[in-house]
């Protein structure tokens, strides 16, 4: 990929989406969360983002 192909995409990130950094126990994700995504056949962030919707359609519900 080109750099200015590259730059592009990388602008259209920076602009359009957030990134959320948090810090979470080891043991947890590869004993629970990894594991728990693989299962469902999803990628942990994905597991992440279902689980954030899920809680606010009920908080919302």
């Amino acid at each position: 990929m080109d750099k200015k192909r590259m730059n592009y995409i990388n602008d259209f990130k920076r602009n359009k989406y957030k990134r959320i950094s948090f810090e979470i126990d080891i043991n947890y994700y590869n004993d629970i969360l990894k594991p728990a995504a693989d299962h469902a056949g999803i990628g942990v962030n994905t597991l992440i983002k279902q689980a954030i919707k899920e809680f606010l359609r009920k908080d919302q519900g």
